[in-house]
C-alpha cells in the first residue's frame, strides 16, 4: 500500500496472526451451520437476540481497534469473544460436532484453547 501506516498495520498482521490447519475433518457429514440457530428461534427474546447480536458487533469493533492499534493482545481477546459470540447464536458453526461426537468435540476445543 501507497499509505505507511497501512502498509505498517499489513506487515504487523502478517507478523502476528498465523492461520493454521485444524487436523481432522472440519464439517462432518450432514453438517448444519443452521441446526440450532437462536436468532430465528422464536422462544428466544427479542432480548437476548439484540444482546447477542450487540456482542458480537462489540467484539467486532475491539479487534478492529486492536488492528488500528496493532495490539495482538487485545485483538487475540477481541477474535475470542466474537468466536464465542458466534456460539452464543450459532453453535454448530464453532463446533460441528457439538452433541454427536463428544470425543471429537473435545478434540476440537482442545486443539482450539492451545
Amino acid at each position: 500500500p501507497a499509505d505507511p501506516r497501512q502498509a505498517a498495520i499489513f506487515a504487523w498482521l502478517e507478523r502476528v496472526v498465523h492461520i493454521v490447519d485444524i487436523p481432522f475433518v472440519s464439517r462432518p457429514p450432514g453438517y448444519n451451520s443452521q441446526e440450532v440457530n437462536r436468532l430465528k428461534d422464536p422462544s428466544v427474546p427479542l432480548a437476548e437476540k439484540v444482546r447477542m447480536v450487540r456482542t458480537l458487533a462489540e467484539a467486532s469493533e475491539q479487534a478492529w481497534e486492536a488492528i488500528l492499534a496493532m495490539d495482538a493482545a487485545k485483538l487475540g481477546k477481541a477474535l475470542s469473544d466474537t468466536m464465542a459470540a458466534w456460539e452464543a447464536m450459532l453453535p454448530y458453526t464453532t463446533d460441528p460436532y457439538r452433541g454427536k461426537d463428544a470425543a471429537k468435540s473435545e478434540e476440537l476445543r482442545a486443539f482450539v484453547a492451545r
